[in-house]
């Protein structure tokens, strides 16, 4: 039986292989030519666009060096204006304390002593002792403000003589007589103080010591009173609580503006003078503090405000508080003398056997004011 082949048929595509090939390497040739002509303008426009990042990172850097530099020189002025204030000459202050203070320039003959030591870091210390007639184991520490010297306190030195106290005024480092490259807002200046109290307590073993303080005078005899328990009274005048109390009516009140400069402030006080502002802190001194307390402070002074004396309250409610109305910084004495004086005897008055008025002291001294009210 014969197998039947079945026809197989093939229907075949002519192809044009060499147009196909031609076709095929004029596309590739198509397509490298537009590579090759976009390449150079991608990398162009890389290149342009790096330009422009580099460009605006160097602006931006330049923009940001610009605003640190602005930034750091308003810090480095704002402390050297605090830290390094044009010095007081003694005339100056002389004239200054006459016509601001109400001063009797009779008091200038007063005889006084004068003291010396040696700060411990490296510095000498200037200060005036002036010993009551009546004799008396009784010194008071006073201890005055920014920008002043021991020539502004003696308003206060004629009044404590009055209640039969020896009273001793330091020119604080920086200070008329005394040594020192800057102030530093009681940094510094307490740990002098406490020299001086050391330097007493060689020369007269049984003193019984007080310290009155004016200003940044105030907030360092807070500080000292709180470091050194050989002082029994603090008698506190218009102090700043901290540095921040001290710096915000600087700033307008701006807690912000404290908070963005801050950080340089730290930097450059550090950097340039060696100052910790944790070194100023009477706030926290304050709640330490046991022995009696009297501050005094005006409700219009705009230097140190109010709020300065309300916080130092806070911290220490057993602290007595005088307030006046309307005398600026560091004038309630002239402006208010007879209320001043008064709540200082009130409270020196109040004080344990051995630190109240001296009455033979206060009768010697309004007998010497009345023959020297009739000779004038």
């Amino acid at each position: 039986m014969k197998k039947e082949v079945s026809e197989v048929t093939f229907n075949l595509i002519p192809v044009d292989s060499k147009s196909n090939i031609k076709k095929i390497s004029l596309s590739n040739i198509s397509k490298y030519a537009k590579l090759k002509v976009m390449l150079p303008l991608l990398c162009a426009r890389i290149s342009a666009l790096s330009y422009n990042i580099a460009l605006g990172f160097s602006v931006a850097g330049l923009v940001l060096f610009v605003l640190l530099s602005l930034y750091f020189a308003f810090c480095v002025v704002a402390s050297n204006i605090m830290f390094r204030p044009k010095k007081m000459q003694f005339e100056d202050s002389v004239e200054d304390t006459i016509l601001k203070r109400s001063f009797n320039r009779e008091f200038l003959n007063t005889p006084f002593e004068e003291r010396e030591i040696n700060s411990d870091f490296g510095y000498n210390l200037y200060a005036r002792l002036y010993i009551n007639e009546v004799k008396t184991d009784k010194f008071i520490l006073v201890l005055h403000g920014h920008k002043s010297n021991c020539v502004d306190m003696l308003p206060y030195a004629e009044e404590f003589l009055r209640l039969g106290y020896n009273v001793l005024i330091p020119d604080h480092r920086y200070g008329a007589r005394s040594g020192g490259s800057s102030v530093t807002m009681g940094h510094y200046e307490k740990y002098d103080a406490i020299s001086w109290i050391n330097a007493l307590f060689e020369e007269f073993p049984n003193c019984n010591l007080g310290v009155f303080g004016e200003s940044m005078g105030g907030a360092t005899g807070i500080m000292v009173t709180a470091m050194d328990n050989r002082v029994k009274f603090l008698i506190e005048y218009c102090g700043y609580a901290n540095y921040e109390l001290i710096m915000l009516p600087r700033l307008n009140h701006s807690r912000f503006l404290y908070r963005l400069l801050l950080p340089g402030l730290r930097i450059v006080a550090t950097g340039l003078f060696n100052i910790s502002m944790k070194e100023m802190d009477a706030l926290s001194a304050m709640k330490t503090i046991s022995v009696p307390v009297l501050m005094l402070h005006s409700k219009a002074d705009k230097t140190v405000t109010y709020n300065n004396a309300e916080k130092l309250l806070e911290a220490n409610p057993n602290a007595k508080l005088i307030t006046f109305e309307e005398s600026t910084h560091a004038r309630s004495l002239s402006r208010y003398k007879n209320d001043f004086i008064t709540a200082v005897e009130d409270f020196i008055k109040s004080l344990p056997n051995g630190l109240s008025p001296d009455k033979e002291a206060e009768k010697k001294t309004k007998t010497k004011n009345q023959k020297m009210e009739d000779i004038l």
